[in-house]
């Protein structure tokens, strides 16, 4: 299996989300666009960090499923375990990579905290991304994120 085959998948999870409760905290467009990129953004720095490409892609693309599920994001990485058991159910991963994308998406706002490798991963990446929007919080813990990212990936500092 690989990430590409979820991909129609979850894009159509999203669609779905927004047919049933449309005016969600984000944009269905955003909602998309994040996904594809944190996805992105997971397999190239798992590739540096030598963690496996197919869970840290599927962390990336998922990660935000809490936010999708119920519109908000309030507390929206705890409230994304149930929904990301559910998507991944389909899948044929392995209880331990199951665990791993679980624990990850749960943990992914906690970027405050140090946790397992690719907790750490997809924190990085979505703090990463979203800076591309222009959705940066201005706390400490996110800059330090965002500039140790961007040293890993040789990019000049902002």
């Amino acid at each position: 299996m690989t990430v590409l085959e979820l991909i129609p998948q979850y894009l159509t999870y999203i669609a779905r989300a927004y047919e049933q409760e449309p005016g969600k905290c984000q944009p269905q467009t955003f909602e998309t666009a994040h996904a594809l990129s944190c996805m992105r953004v997971c397999m190239i720095l798992a590739d540096k960090r030598r963690l496996d490409t197919t869970i840290a892609g599927t962390i990336g693309l998922i990660h935000d499923i809490g936010r999708i599920a119920t519109g908000s994001n309030q507390e929206h990485a705890e409230k994304g375990v149930e929904p990301a058991r559910r998507f991944l159910a389909a899948w044929g991963y392995t209880k331990q990579a199951e665990s791993t994308i679980v624990a990850a998406v749960a943990n992914h706002s906690r970027k405050h905290y140090r946790d397992d490798a690719f907790s750490e991963l997809i924190k990085d990446a979505d703090v990463f991304d979203s800076a591309y929007y222009g959705m940066i919080k201005q706390e400490r813990a996110y800059a330090d994120r965002l500039q140790q990212v961007r040293r890993e990936l040789g990019l000049a500092a902002l």
